[in-house]
């Protein structure tokens, strides 16, 4: 840490003050320029994980978009077929309701031998 606080003092500091110390030979120019040069890779290095984030984030949020449209078309099937379903049943309760009790019996029979014959048929 302290070397890194060195090059930073170095770097920021005025090179009058530099020069003022008797370094021989513009080893402080040197060294600005190597810390110039490592700063903008690390700078390069941190722009390309910017940009990779923002393009995972980019089709996080497709993603979250298409699955939107999904649930959407879910719901709207879920719902239609709940009003099948409350439509039949009232159909069910009516026909009770009057008294075809014969009317049930044959509907159950059928619907069991309409299950019969596709565990029948798939199972072939």
């Amino acid at each position: 840490m302290s070397y890194y606080n060195n090059n930073r003092n170095q770097l920021f500091t005025s090179n009058s003050n530099t020069l003022a110390r008797g370094k021989p030979g513009g080893s402080n120019i040197e060294q600005s320029h190597m810390l110039e040069e490592e700063n903008n890779r690390m700078i390069d290095d941190l722009s390309d994980q910017v940009g990779l984030l923002k393009s995972l984030s980019l089709r996080i949020q497709k993603d979250i978009k298409d699955h939107d449209v999904l649930i959407g078309e879910i719901d709207k099937g879920f719902d239609s077929t709940g009003e099948l379903l409350s439509a039949a049943m009232k159909k069910l309760g009516s026909l009770m309701n009057q008294g075809g009790a014969n009317y049930f019996l044959i509907l159950t029979g059928f619907i069991f031998l309409l299950f019969l014959g596709m565990y029948f048929f798939l199972r072939k």
